[in-house]
């Protein structure tokens, strides 16, 4: 949401490519929360256009999450070649196109290219999923940053494969999609 407070400063049709937070208390969905969002650099760069946003979520003047996002809107095609990988991972989820239009509504994204028969994936929607599966695995980043390299389409199978053991990535259709790399977790107590 503290993303989206950047609606009217940002046209449609970018792409998240590069997320960077820091979380230093997870916010409860009763709390009184305050979203910040500005954009702190706006070029144009050969056929790509780009921006790189600070988001912040406040409590009682109290910071919980920082996050600097990268967006890129491409004025062409580009042709970068993706990592095929064989993988030999489970399936995490199945992301349907429903669930890609619910989360657009929620987080009152107005960005085309999550609308429609074939809808890309949101970045934030990818981090929630990504948070539920290390939760799986008693893992919760307090600093992370996540690079994306292509985007998910609804209606896909997304599978996970370690890297490392604080290197993450997600695979669809055999293509490494996006890397999330975890510099820093909570330590958690056990009673």
């Amino acid at each position: 949401l503290a993303l989206s407070t950047l609606s009217d400063e940002i046209e449609v049709g970018y792409f998240i490519a590069k997320q960077e937070f820091i979380i230093h208390r997870h916010p409860s969905l009763r709390e009184n929360l305050m979203f910040i969002g500005n954009v702190k650099t706006k070029k144009r760069v050969n056929a790509m256009d780009y921006l790189i946003c600070d988001s912040k979520v406040i409590e009682n003047q109290n910071i919980l999450v920082e996050m600097s996002s990268t967006l890129i809107k491409t004025n062409q095609q580009l042709n970068k070649k993706l990592e095929v990988t064989d993988h030999n991972e489970k399936l995490f989820t199945a992301i349907t196109k429903e669930q890609v239009h619910n989360f657009s509504r929620l987080s009152e994204d107005p960005n085309h290219i999550h609308k429609g028969d074939s809808p890309v994936v949101q970045g934030m929607l990818l981090l929630l999923l990504i948070e539920d599966y290390l939760a799986t695995k008693n893992c919760f980043i307090k600093i992370g940053k996540i690079t994306y390299f292509a985007p998910i389409k609804a209606d896909c199978k997304l599978f996970f494969h370690w890297e490392t053991s604080k290197k993450l990535s997600g695979i669809v259709n055999n293509i490494k999609c996006f890397t999330l790399t975890i510099k820093e977790e909570f330590v958690c107590q056990k009673n």
